[in-house]
């Protein structure tokens, strides 16, 4: 799983998404993004693929990390599916 955060120097996440994306086996890796910024409908649609969107804002951060934690868990669940 990637933790991203959209505002980053160089390359921003939506064009790490975008590149994610385009690849195929990188496109399967999961991604959440975790960001400070209000997000436009646009800034969505850019987005569109990622498992999760979370705003910095929006938990404190020990209820941040406890998502987080469940969603790697639902993830691994899955993982563990499809391999049996």
């Amino acid at each position: 799983m990637i933790l991203l955060d959209l505002m980053m120097p160089e390359m921003d996440g939506f064009e790490l998404v975008a590149t994610l994306q385009a690849n195929a086996t990188w496109g399967k890796i999961p991604v959440v993004v975790v960001t400070a910024l209000d997000l436009t409908a646009e800034d969505r649609r850019r987005l569109a693929g990622v498992k999760q969107i979370l705003s910095k804002h929006a938990f404190p951060r020990a209820e941040l990390m406890a998502r987080v934690g469940a969603l790697l868990e639902r993830i691994e669940k899955s993982a563990k599916k499809v391999s049996a």
